[in-house]
């Protein structure tokens, strides 16, 4: 084989390994990561920041929503430590698979009709019900996180 054709070869397995690495998709890091973003927005009471992580019913303004936010940390919906708990022992999985007597519910109640882009994470009684846009999480449920 040719130097040439070498280089070429070697340059496209490049691409190919560059691009599976970058992709990311509906992981259970993935929605850490955002959980984790969110509790630093509620933290500095950034709650409209923050509210870009959540979807909700599309009649609810979102200043309303975001009001909603503002008592989450302080029920204990969601803690630094407790979305360490989820990470380390937390189940990720598909919402119907995760919560399957609940999650039809949750996705009536935020306007969600593809089940196959909702997603859940639970331990104990920790519930995170996420939509999945293609890009990112959307939280449309989030409730005893901090309580772990």
């Amino acid at each position: 084989m040719n130097t040439a054709k070498k280089i070429f070869l070697a340059s496209i397995l490049a691409l190919f390994i560059v691009g599976c690495q970058s992709s990311s998709g509906p992981t259970k890091e993935q929605l850490i990561k955002d959980l984790k973003s969110v509790y630093e927005l509620l933290s500095n009471g950034e709650h409209m920041a923050a509210l870009e992580h959540f979807k909700g019913p599309d009649d609810i303004p979102k200043e309303r929503l975001a009001k909603d936010l503002k008592g989450l940390i302080k029920k204990r919906e969601i803690s630094e430590k407790g979305i360490e708990i989820l990470d380390k022992n937390g189940k990720f999985g598909k919402l119907n698979e995760i919560f399957p007597d609940r999650s039809k519910r949750w996705m009536e109640r935020n306007e969600i009709t593809t089940p196959d882009d909702c997603y859940g994470l639970g331990y104990k009684n920790a519930e995170v019900a996420a939509y999945w846009t293609g890009s990112k999480f959307l939280l449309i449920r989030l409730d005893d996180v901090g309580k772990l």
